[in-house]
């Protein structure tokens, strides 16, 4: 697993919130990608499924994006996302088809269940009971160990690799136990605000592998931004990085893969210039969650609400219900 990816918010190279093969990318973004995808052997496309259609017609285009794909398949890992109205069983297997198909290729490297939230399914992306209501409709009898079976029984040949994306180190052993197969990665919010210490801890011990999205934190709150941070402006300023670089590299210190997101050429090129961090500015930096421990994507306070305790944060308590693990 790379150290670093490529994360777009409107192109198919590792994107959370869904893409789009036929989305029009300028010419320098791309080129952008094709000289990180060429130069370097840092190369990883991640592929959320939330039901997005590639064309009018539904065939996947010859956008730039796709010709880049097609010509660097055997040399990047592919990811997928099954969404939240694929939980049941006899829908995992249905989606990653359809995954496959609007990407283009015969197999994933690696497929996640993209949150341990069921939603109602055959009821579209994200099914609400009618049109003025403001929560999601969640599916509240299908268990996450349900859905990791049907996971545990893709055939190989569609997928290399299984993990999840957003679980807790309660629900990874729950699983685990239930079926005797670890994920092979867990995909999370991680910054210094956020710096997941017991997963850390977990996946040490049990070889788990953890992805960092958010790596740079994000704006949603009003919380200073990370990259503005004292601590963080002063070790960049004492080893002539950025920000954004000190950020990417103590994640990357702490053993995660980590897929900042951007849209700006010298920016995404930026995010790939290796920083090495001193084990004390690594602590200093895992500090500060101490004191200012922040999670931006908390489900609850999504549009439309996700009526769900997805994190046992206190900003959860009002949540009316809890996941189903077993």
């Amino acid at each position: 697993m790379p150290c670093v990816c490529l994360s777009h918010p409107s192109c198919p190279v590792c994107s959370n919130s869904g893409c789009r093969w036929n989305t029009l990318l300028r010419r320098g973004t791309i080129t952008s990608i094709w000289r990180i995808f060429t130069g370097t052997r840092t190369r990883s496309v991640q592929r959320s499924r939330r039901s997005y259609p590639v064309s009018s017609s539904g065939k996947t285009c010859g956008s730039p994006a796709r010709c880049a794909f097609s010509r660097c398949r055997g040399c990047m890992l592919t990811w997928g996302k099954l969404w939240n109205n694929a939980h049941k069983p006899e829908e995992v297997e249905k989606q990653l088809d359809e995954s496959l198909r609007q990407i283009g290729t015969d197999y994933l490297d690696l497929y996640l269940i993209h949150w341990p939230v069921a939603f109602v399914p055959n009821r579209g992306v994200v099914p609400k009971a009618n049109e003025a209501d403001t929560e999601v409709e969640l599916d509240l009898e299908t268990s996450l160990v349900e859905t990791w079976k049907a996971m545990i029984a893709l055939p190989k040949s569609k997928v290399r690799n299984i993990g999840v994306s957003n679980f807790s180190v309660a629900m990874i052993r729950a699983i685990t136990a239930a079926t005797g197969v670890l994920p092979a990665a867990n995909q999370v919010e991680c910054h210094p605000y956020l710096p997941q210490n017991e997963l850390v801890e977990y996946a040490k011990e049990t070889g788990l592998h953890l992805t960092a999205y958010s790596p740079l934190g994000n704006n949603l709150k009003n919380v200073p931004k990370l990259t503005e941070h004292d601590v963080i402006q002063s070790i960049a300023s004492s080893i002539g990085a950025t920000p954004a670089q000190v950020l990417i590299a103590w994640a990357v210190a702490r053993g995660f893969t980590v897929i900042p997101k951007s849209v700006q050429n010298d920016r995404i090129e930026s995010n790939f210039v290796q920083v090495d961090l001193s084990p004390e500015d690594v602590q200093k930096i895992t500090a500060i969650g101490e004191k200012e421990h922040t999670r931006f994507n908390i489900p609850y306070y999504f549009v439309p609400r996700w009526n769900i305790s997805v994190f046992g944060e206190p900003s959860e308590k009002e949540a009316k219900n809890q996941i189903k693990v077993e």
